[in-house]
């Protein structure tokens, strides 16, 4: 029998049974669908390639509302087009990130992914507990090796103004960097921090020996696409997230 894959922190952070699933074969599937409902799932997440139109209106057509846009970005490491780190702006400096810089890097998520994302689109979820879910993401990348093997800070003198961090992974036995939460603080944006960020990670990168580096990015989030876009990334792919309310 196929897994409902019950998500157990957003089940916790709701207060309802969620459940993540991105085969459309299971979604499509009534008896599938029929388990969900008998094993109380309340709300289904999933996360399907663009490319393929013909699931996701037959998706639609059951009862999936589109919640977000995201392309995938992906840097090549393994080439001679790697130029190295470009300087970051006066006074910022770029740093691993320590454990006790957690409660820090978890008030700027706060502040920063404010009505952000696929949970905040959908209107049943509880707003605060969708805000939650980004600071706690981002304590936890800070914090568990299990979730992310190193974030970067930009410093400020002793204030923290953006971060970015990442957990390594493998694809076909290559190695690559996947890049999970990042942001910068809403006083500091426009100075060319994010884009300092990411360039000491392409850096780090390249001495780890990864073959890319990659980042998903919502397609409304314009400034990060058109950094991503100057330092030379290239969109390999696109997904919509879709949620499915069973009632």
């Amino acid at each position: 029998m196929k897994s409902l894959n019950i998500s157990e922190l957003d089940t916790t952070r709701f207060g309802l049974i969620v459940s993540k699933i991105d085969d459309t074969n299971l979604l499509l599937d009534k008896t599938y669908r029929q388990r969900l409902k008998d094993a109380k799932v309340k709300l289904v997440i999933s996360r399907i390639d663009n490319e393929r139109i013909v699931e996701l209106n037959k998706l639609e057509d059951i009862g999936f509302r589109l919640k977000d846009m995201q392309s995938t970005y992906r840097y090549d490491l393994v080439g001679d087009n790697f130029a190295g780190s470009h300087a970051s702006p006066k006074q910022v400096e770029i740093q691993k990130a320590k454990k006790s810089d957690a409660n820090s890097v978890a008030r700027l998520a706060l502040e920063s992914f404010d009505a952000y994302g696929h949970y905040f689109t959908d209107q049943r979820l509880d707003k605060e507990s969708c805000v939650a879910i980004y600071a706690d993401w981002a304590k936890r990348c800070c914090t568990d090796k299990e979730v992310a093997d190193i974030m970067f800070i930009a410093r400020i003198k002793t204030e923290i103004v953006g971060f970015l961090s990442f957990k390594l992974k493998k694809l076909d036995q290559k190695k690559y960097g996947y890049g999970l939460i990042g942001c910068v603080s809403s006083a500091h944006r426009n100075k060319k921090i994010f884009s300092s960020i990411v360039s000491d990670s392409l850096t780090w990168g390249k001495e780890k020996k990864l073959n890319w580096m990659e980042h998903n990015v919502l397609t409304t989030n314009y400034p990060v696409n058109r950094t991503f876009a100057k330092l030379n990334f290239r969109i390999v792919k696109s997904f919509s997230t879709l949620h499915y309310w069973i009632n």
